[in-house]
Order: C-alpha cells, then structure tokens, then sequence
C-alpha cells in the first residue's frame, strides 16, 4: 500500500503519471492519421485541438517533473511496478493450474474484501442484446 504523509503527496505520485499516459493516448489520434490515413472514421476532430491537448499534458509532465522531481519517479517507480504483475497475469498464457487457481482465489478474495459484485451477463450476451433492438 502507498503511505504518504498527506493527500496531495499522494496525488503528486500519480498526477505525473497520469497526465503523461493521457497524453500518449491522444497522441494516437494524428499518429492514426498519418499512419492510416484511409480508415473510416465515425467523426474527424481537428488536428489541432489535438496538438494543443498534448502541448498542455507536455507542459503540465514539465512542471511536475521540475517541481517535485522525487514525487514524479515515485509515481514511475509504482507504476513500473506493476509491468511484472501484467506478465505474470495477463501475457503468460500456458501458466500451470496452481497460477491459475490462485489468481482466481486471490479475484474472489478481493471481491469479498471489497464488496465488489461480479457482472451478471457478459458483455457479449449485453451487446446481441442491443443487437437485436
């Protein structure tokens, strides 16, 4: 668990992080642009509101990492903490049954512990359902 002596520590750790990956996902919309330049698309957003977004997210990585730099390689230490977590979970698909049964005892335990609700219906049963509306 992340301990920080007040709220805005806490929030120093991750804002850095966060502003940085959400500039990285709107850069995807000229990348796409330009890489894919004939792909339908549901609607066109100007190229430079785009520009401007990843401008600002660029200035506000700046500040963060020029006004709490220890705040800022917290936040990317954590938030590299969690790649060996992906690959142990998510990539590693021939793991042995035991993997795989504490990864599910673990997903139950979690849920009791935070009163989490798993869904009822998939989301491929929800979507043939709008289908057929």
């Amino acid at each position: 668990m992340v301990v920080a002596e007040d709220i805005y520590s806490l929030i120093n750790y991750f804002s850095f992080i966060r502003w940085a990956f959400i500039g990285f996902t709107v850069a995807a919309i000229p990348y796409g642009r330009w890489k894919y330049p004939d792909l339908n698309r549901p609607f066109k957003v100007p190229l430079v509101l785009p520009i401007i977004f990843i401008a600002a997210c660029m200035f506000v990585v700046g500040v963060s990492l020029y006004s709490a730099p220890v705040d800022c390689g917290i936040g990317l230490a954590l938030t590299v903490a969690g790649v060996p977590v992906y690959y142990a979970g998510v990539w590693w698909q021939n793991k042995p049954m035991w993997v795989n049964n504490a990864i599910d005892n673990f997903t139950v335990a979690m849920q009791k512990l935070l009163m989490v609700v798993p869904q009822e219906k998939s989301t491929e049963e929800i979507l043939k359902e709008d289908e057929a509306t």
